[in-house]
C-alpha cells in the first residue's frame, strides 16, 4: 500500500488542530468556586477524581500545578486521572500551561504499564542559522503501539499520548514514550507529530518526525515522508531496554 499524503494531512490536521484549539482555549476556563490551599491540593485532586468529581478535581489540580512543577509530570501518569479527568479539555489546558510556566524540558509521556517498546527522544530546536533556540514551546503527540490515537474530546478525536515541553538553555527537550505503531490497516511509517512555537516562529518542515530505522519508511509508496519529514536518528536499546534517538527541529 502506498503512503497516502491526504490521509496523513487529515489525521495530523484533525488531531493537531484539536490539540492546539484545546491549548489555546485556556481563557475560557472558569476559576474554582472556592479557594483551595496549595498544600495537599494534588491529593485533593486525586480524591475528587476517584469520586467522579472531575470539576472539583480539575480545580484542585490547577492549584497543585501552579504551586509545584513536579505536579505536571505526576498528573500525566496519575492512574486516578486516566478514566475521566485526563480526557477533558480542561486537563490538557492545565498541564500545558504548567509546562510552559515552569519551563519543563523533560517528560515521561506514558507509564510503565504502557505496552510497546520504550524510546527516549532528544529534540533540539534550531533557527535558520543552525543556532539552538532556548524557550521554544514543543508539543508532541503520537499513537500507541497499535497505531491508535484514542479519546474523543468534545466530539473531536485527539491523542491519548501527548506532552508539552519548553527547550532548555541548549535548545533541547527530552521525552520518553513508546514507539508508535502505523495507523491500523495501513503501511504508513511510524511517526510522532511535533508542533513548535517560539514567538512568531514555527516549524519549517512538515509537523511529523519519522524513525530512520523504520522498515516501513523505505517501502514503495512512502516517498513523501521519506523525502519531506524530519528523521529521528535512533540507536539500539541499552541495558535499560530504552532505545534512544535524536531529532533536529528547524524553525523560521
Amino acid at each position: 500500500m502506498r503512503f497516502e499524503p491526504m490521509l496523513t494531512v487529515w489525521r495530523a490536521a484533525s488531531v493537531g488542530a484539536v490539540l492546539w484549539m484545546i491549548l489555546a482555549g485556556s481563557a475560557a476556563c472558569s476559576a474554582p468556586p472556592e479557594p483551595i490551599p496549595a498544600e495537599g491540593a494534588y491529593e485533593h485532586a486525586v480524591e475528587r477524581a476517584l469520586a467522579g468529581r472531575d470539576d472539583r478535581a480539575l480545580a484542585a489540580l490547577r492549584v497543585a500545578l501552579d504551586a509545584d512543577r513536579a505536579a505536571c509530570q505526576r498528573a500525566l501518569l496519575e492512574p486516578a486521572f486516566h478514566e475521566g479527568l485526563r480526557d477533558t479539555r480542561g486537563f490538557r489546558i492545565a498541564v500545558h500551561e504548567a509546562a510552559v510556566q515552569h519551563g519543563i524540558a523533560r517528560l515521561v509521556l506514558v507509564g510503565k504499564e504502557e505496552p510497546g517498546d520504550r524510546i527516549e527522544v532528544v529534540a533540539r530546536v534550531v533557527d535558520p542559522d543552525g543556532r539552538h533556540v532556548e524557550g521554544a514551546i514543543v508539543h508532541v503527540f503520537a499513537t500507541d503501539e497499535k497505531g491508535r490515537y484514542h479519546p474523543v474530546i468534545e466530539g473531536e478525536r485527539t491523542s491519548r499520548i501527548f506532552g508539552t515541553m519548553v527547550t532548555d538553555e541548549t535548545g533541547r527537550v527530552r521525552f520518553e514514550t513508546v514507539r508508535p505503531g502505523p495507523y491500523p490497516g495501513t503501511r504508513n511509517p511510524r511517526h510522532i507529530h511535533v508542533q513548535v512555537r517560539h514567538g512568531e516562529r514555527r516549524l519549517s518542515v512538515p509537523h511529523y518526525a519519522v524513525f530512520d530505522d523504520d522498515p516501513l519508511l523505505f517501502e514503495a509508496g512512502n516517498e513523501e515522508p521519506r523525502r519531506e519529514a524530519v528523521r529521528i536518528a535512533m540507536r539500539e536499546a541499552g541495558a535499560d531496554g530504552i532505545a534512544r534517538g535524536e531529532l533536529e527541529l528547524p524553525i523560521r
